[in-house]
């Protein structure tokens, strides 16, 4: 019986996330991968320069990608609402959009309880890749905001450190252990 596995880590910027999701892309499992990077490159505004028509594309387009049936995704709709609210704090868009994505967020969590979901926190300097922001005060507010989504909502997740084998590792036992469930 070929059981559905989807696992979303999620985190700020510059965490490690792409590092433990390309692991596991050579090791055969379906990934959700350079969404952002690549609606970045078809003109999308992103990071600091976000609006409300940036994050809705962004967030129907992670919305649609997570209702597959297997994937390992290096980002999720609790990545997208934390850069929606911050923008919102900085007066880039409407307190009710951000209002509306974050219960749309959260119902779809509350539907798909069976996504895992692993925060990698900030545990490095950020690297510069040329498209993420090196805004470290930028990247500690969307990393708070993240975790505030998930913990303010009751949405289980497991937290992944260390180094980059250790975070391999914690992620490899996560998913052993739910295809044993």
């Amino acid at each position: 019986m070929n059981m559905k596995k989807r696992l979303i880590l999620t985190g700020a910027q510059g965490t490690g996330k792409s590092t433990i999701l390309n692991h596991f892309k050579e090791q055969g499992y379906p990934v959700i991968t350079e969404i952002v990077r690549r609606l970045s490159q078809e003109g999308v505004n992103i990071n600091e320069a976000g609006d409300s028509e940036s994050q809705t594309i962004i967030f129907n387009k992670y919305k649609e990608l997570l209702n597959q049936e297997s994937y390992i995704s290096d980002r999720g709709l609790s990545d997208v609402v934390a850069y929606t609210f911050y923008l919102g704090l900085q007066g880039k868009l409407e307190k009710e959009f951000a209002d509306e994505q974050f219960m749309e967020a959260v119902k779809f969590y509350k539907e798909n309880e069976d996504i895992i979901i692993c925060y990698v926190p900030i545990e490095f300097p950020v690297v510069d890749d040329g498209v993420r922001s090196m805004d470290e005060d930028f990247r500690n507010t969307v990393d708070f905001l993240i975790r505030s989504f998930l913990d303010c909502n009751e949405i289980p997740y497991y937290i992944i450190r260390g180094t980059v084998d250790e975070r391999i590792s914690q992620v490899d036992l996560i998913l052993k252990e739910k295809r044993e469930s």
